[in-house]
C-alpha cells in the first residue's frame, strides 16, 4: 500500500496538512461499514494516514519504498558526529543543561530550515533528482540523530 496513491497526492515532503485531513475523512466514509467498506481498509486508511502525517514517518517512506535506499549505506560525515558526541557530553553535564537546551534549540531551529529549503528544490526541480535524494536522506539522518538526543535531553527514553 502506497499512502501517497491511496490518498491520491503527489509525493511530496510537505503536504498541505488540512487536505491530507480532508481526504482522510472521505476515504474513511467510503470504507465504513454502512457504505460498503470493510474495517480492514479502515485500518489500511488508518496506517496510511499516519505515515503522511507525520513527517518523520512520510520521508522514511520516502526514502525506504520511494528511493528503495538502505540508510545504512548513508553514514553520518564524521564531524556532524562529533558535534552531536559534543552535545551529547553537555547534555549529560548537569551543569551545562543551559548550554545544551541552547544549542539543541539553535540545531533544530537549522534543521527546519533546512528541510524549507529542501522542500523548495523539490518542488521546484522533483523528488527523483539525485541532488534531492542525496539532500533528504542526509537531513533525515542528522535529524533522527537531532531528535535522540532531545529525547535524552527532556529525560525520555527510547525503546
Amino acid at each position: 500500500m502506497n499512502p501517497f496513491e491511496l490518498f491520491d497526492t503527489k509525493i511530496e515532503l510537505n503536504p498541505d496538512l488540512k487536505d491530507l485531513r480532508k481526504k482522510y475523512i472521505k476515504l474513511q466514509q467510503g470504507s465504513h461499514i454502512d457504505n460498503g467498506g470493510v474495517e480492514q481498509d479502515s485500518e489500511v486508511i488508518n496506517r496510511a494516514y499516519e505515515i503522511l502525517k507525520i513527517r518523520e514517518k512520510r520521508i522514511f517512506y520516502i526514502i525506504d519504498n520511494i528511493f528503495k535506499i538502505n540508510l545504512r549505506d548513508y553514514p553520518l560525515p564524521s564531524d556532524f558526529l562529533m558535534d552531536m558526541m559534543e552535545l551529547n557530553d553537555l547534555i549529560s553535564d548537569t551543569n551545562s543543561k543551559d548550554e545544551a537546551k541552547k544549542r539543541l534549540t539553535e540545531f533544530e531551529i537549522n534543521l527546519n530550515l533546512e528541510f524549507q529549503e529542501i522542500d523548495q528544490s523539490v518542488k521546484q526541480i522533483g523528488i527523483e533528482k539525485e541532488n534531492n535524494k542525496l539532500f533528504i536522506i542526509d537531513w533525515f539522518q542528522r535529524y533522527k540523530y537531532f531528535d535522540r538526543l532531545r529525547k535524552n535531553f527532556q529525560g525520555i527514553e527510547e525503546l
